[in-house]
């Protein structure tokens, strides 16, 4: 972790919080809610290398450029409390509506 842009910063918040629910604190808000105490130190840059993060028109590029290289198929997961919220802007995003 500590290599990653922000790296040192994250560790030391972490190592904050007390030690018997520190391995809890990393994951709270993960799929469900948008924000929690670490996304501060979240560099965006590598968010967007590592997962489908952008803007529409980014991940409408990045989708093109999967099938360019011979993707077939998408897996594509929720997170959420919107679920068909989250279906219909993918779906928009990858042309199917």
């Amino acid at each position: 972790m500590k290599a990653l842009p922000n790296g040192e910063a994250w560790l030391a918040s972490v190592e904050r919080v007390g030690e018997n629910v520190r391995h809890l604190s990393v994951h709270r808000g993960h799929n469900l809610d948008v924000l929690n105490s670490h996304d501060p130190l979240v560099d965006v840059s590598t968010a967007k290398q590592m997962t489908f993060t952008g803007t529409r028109e980014e991940l409408r590029a990045r989708l093109t450029q999967l099938e360019a290289r011979g993707a077939t198929g998408i897996i594509f997961g929720t997170s959420g409390y919107d679920v068909e919220r989250e279906l219909r802007a993918y779906a928009e995003v990858a042309g199917l509506r």
